[in-house]
């Protein structure tokens, strides 16, 4: 897919014929584009010095910039912790990939699921296998600074020592070198970066119970902004969905990584967002 965000008017695809009201067409005649910002995520978010965002939501952003003509404007952002708080002082509309649980600092309205993927744990390759995430009770483990690991594990397992980070790669180094025994993050940015920078002693070793329903967030001054984004992903199919999937997460096999459960979460979503499109349909 071509990333058509922040491209000009003239540049844009054509609208595919979406069921839209009346306030709905306005809505997107007379607004000015949405700022969003993001961080370098990969594969979900992809910032680098191109002027270009890339990356699974940039895929998902410009579908529904197809299917609706929205528009949208990228602005750059270092830190989540930057995202979040230029999001509370009013300087962006929309934060892409949202959870339910993560702490935004003022009212946000979201969007429908759009993909999903749960927290896993990372270890060096001489751990064993963690079945649950009470089994890292008393052990030091990395988070991101404000991620959404930091809060699940802050609130649901007290008992784990956190370090928080200000990134994957720092949390990697981390486990590689034996500075703390884990690392919990997103299935896919864990994989795709311990793949990336070639860690060879490193593996997934478990799951979490938390399970991350990836949202658009939107500022609620904009509800028109919230139903186009619904009936534009509402109108992905499931190949459509599996091809953003295939697209970045392809599989590298290195010793250590459980890519069978990378392949079992990436079908489970699959099959979830399969159901919820049915039921949107339905609705």
């Amino acid at each position: 897919l071509r990333h058509w965000v922040g491209l000009d008017e003239k540049e844009k695809p054509k609208k595919s014929d979406l069921q839209l009201t009346a306030q709905e067409k306005k809505f997107i005649s007379e607004h000015q584009p949405l700022v969003f910002s993001e961080v370098d995520w990969q594969p979900l978010s992809i910032v680098n010095d191109s002027p270009e965002y890339n990356g699974m939501i940039a895929d998902y952003i410009t579908i529904i910039s197809e299917r609706s003509g929205l528009n949208f404007k990228f602005e750059k952002s270092e830190t989540w912790s930057q995202v979040l708080k230029k999001y509370e002082e009013g300087k962006i509309d929309i934060v892409p990939a949202l959870g339910l649980d993560d702490p935004i600092g003022r009212k946000i309205l979201y969007s429908d699921t759009f993909v999903t993927f749960p927290l896993v744990i990372v270890t060096r390759d001489n751990a064993g296998h963690i079945d649950h995430t009470s089994e890292l009770k008393g052990k030091k483990v990395a988070v991101g600074k404000g991620y959404t690991s930091y809060h699940f594990l802050k609130k649901h397992h007290p008992e784990v020592e956190l370090l928080e980070v200000n990134n994957v790669e720092q949390a990697l180094i981390l486990v590689a070198n034996s500075e703390v025994y884990a690392f919990v993050d997103h299935l896919a940015v864990a994989s795709d970066t311990i793949q990336r920078l070639g860690f060879k002693n490193l593996k997934i070793a478990g799951q979490t119970e938390y399970v991350f329903d990836h949202r658009f967030g939107v500022d609620p001054q904009y509800p028109e902004a919230v139903s186009i984004i619904n009936k534009a992903l509402a109108s992905l199919t499931e190949d459509e969905h599996r091809a953003i999937y295939q697209k970045w997460l392809k599989v590298i096999y290195q010793k250590g990584v459980d890519y069978s459960l990378i392949v079992k979460v990436i079908l489970g979503a699959i099959v979830f967002l399969a159901v919820v499109l049915y039921w949107n349909r339905r609705m």
